[in-house]
């Protein structure tokens, strides 16, 4: 299959580090393996120096096999002996290439460098299944000598904020986002309650103001109050008549509004439908008027209201504020004896990998230099399945030189960063999948002149994707749409 323009683009990219959004069945994969084998053409890199990296194992296997059919055809169509003999070495040389998913990369690494990580060459890894027994082990372990410690007092308060039933859940669920909950649990071990009720007070005054400046910048409310002031009914007395005044009157002390729900309310309120007469009102003026009460009641003011809603003083900030400093103390206790279980396994889990490669990268400039110079072109597949560790690690391996204290001050080589991917197939949240910075890495590499993106689908019928695209347009967001 001969590439598109789109793909055949893509492909040749190399002076600059590219991200390219790619939907199901637009031949992403098949970009990546084609722009590998473009790179090993041009020499510019022989297999060892490129890492390959993607989602799942099986993901990887397929990845291997098509670079070693790639190598094979382009070594049977050689046209010279030195031409023949030099993909041939690609093929092999793919055997030993850096091609699998980013546990398995971040493993490789660490038992290349296990002295310098302070690990044994020879840990084990946990597969998933069997660090869930281990973390559920450690929960059993650590909950009754924690209480014991603590006092009842601290359990009041813990079960004051969170459900028994549902807490060692939750405590399981932590372990698996390490690099999340251990500042968080910190911080809120340490917090006076107090404090932190305030600070809750302070981002609810925030994010209100912030609410109703939308309302106020809302081209829907500044239009229904500019049609609203041309309109008058003939008698003063009228019953919508005395509602649009009152809007208007209301309108302008929106943002200073002492409670800025009730005024919402009023709002709403004054938008009755059900009232005026329409002998009081030039013909047609009632029935405008009634529609622009709508759209403020149903659909702008509803909007803002709700959020506001949402933000309201429940009386158990308190309470709240005591279960997550009971919480961060119980976490930073059930932290310690999960890894005490895995050193006498020897072993690490999945986010420890991660977690350990981005510590030595980013904390050993030897090591990070390292990898940079043997590592010049680094592909990813599937990045919107990925989440921040993975970005800092492929940042401090792009980077030039091995200056950077974190992963956003790194100074990007051009073109050693090849991304493929979808948000719209980003299916692995559960699992610590962020699609966000996808998109945020998509919008740090972005080229402005440049349309990186892959549209013409081959999975399907034209029909049929007209039929999606109508069927999901009216869920999606104005920028989602315009990539259907």
């Amino acid at each position: 299959m001969r590439p598109t323009q789109a793909q055949g683009r893509a492909i040749e990219t190399t002076e600059r580090n590219l991200i390219l959004r790619a939907g199901a069945g637009t031949g992403k994969t098949l970009v990546l393996v084609e722009h590998f084998l473009f790179l090993l053409k041009q020499r510019l890199a022989t297999p060892t120096e490129v890492a390959a990296i993607t989602y799942t194992e099986k993901a990887a296997n397929e990845l291997k096999l098509r670079l070693r059919r790639g190598a094979l055809e382009r070594e049977r169509s050689a046209a010279t002996v030195e031409e023949r003999r030099y993909w041939r070495r690609c093929r092999l040389d793919v055997e030993r290439a850096c091609i699998g998913t980013f546990h398995a990369f971040c493993a490789r690494l660490l038992r290349e460098r296990a002295l310098r990580a302070g690990l044994d060459p020879n840990f084990a890894v946990l597969e998933e299944a069997a660090a869930l027994i281990l973390r559920r082990r450690a929960v059993e372990e650590t909950l009754p000598g924690w209480v014991e410690r603590q006092g009842a007092k601290a359990l009041v308060e813990l079960l004051g904020a969170f459900e028994f039933s549902r807490l060692e859940d939750l405590l399981t669920i932590m372990l698996q986002r390490p690099e999340v909950c251990e500042s968080a649990a910190l911080r809120f071990s340490e917090q006076d309650p107090e404090e932190m009720c305030r600070w809750w007070e302070g981002r609810r005054q925030t994010i209100q103001k912030q609410i109703l400046q939308a309302l106020v910048n809302d081209p829907r409310w500044q239009a229904c109050l500019q049609e609203l002031s041309q309109y008058q009914a003939a008698d003063r007395d009228d019953k919508a008549e005395q509602n649009r005044r009152r809007i208007l009157a209301l309108a302008p002390g929106v943002l200073t509004a002492e409670d800025p729900g009730a005024t919402l309310l009023r709002l709403r309120e004054a938008g009755n439908r059900r009232v005026g007469s329409g002998k009081n009102w030039p013909e047609g003026d009632l029935h405008r008027v009634k529609e622009l009460f709508r759209i403020l009641r149903d659909e702008v003011l509803k909007e803002q209201q709700d959020a506001l809603s949402s933000l309201q003083p429940t009386g158990l900030e308190e309470r709240g504020a005591l279960g997550l400093r009971a919480l961060g103390r119980l976490y930073l206790a059930l932290r310690d004896r999960y890894r005490r279980l895995k050193d006498e396994e020897g072993a690490l889990d999945f986010d420890d990998l991660l977690l350990r490669a981005r510590d030595l990268l980013r904390d050993d400039r030897l090591v990070r230099s390292y990898y940079q110079r043997h590592l010049r072109y680094l592909l990813v597949d599937e990045f919107q399945d990925n989440a921040q560790l993975e970005r800092e690690i492929l940042f401090f391996l792009a980077e030039r030189g091995a200056r950077a204290a974190k992963w956003d001050q790194a100074e990007l080589v051009p073109g050693k960063i090849f991304i493929v991917g979808d948000d719209k197939q980003s299916i692995y949240r559960f699992r610590g999948a962020d699609v966000t910075v996808f998109n945020d890495t998509a919008h740090r590499l972005a080229s402005p002149d440049r349309d990186d993106t892959l549209q013409e689908s081959f999975r399907s019928t034209p029909a049929l994707i007209e039929f999606l695209n109508a069927l999901f347009s009216s869920v999606m967001g104005e920028a989602e749409r315009a990539e259907l």
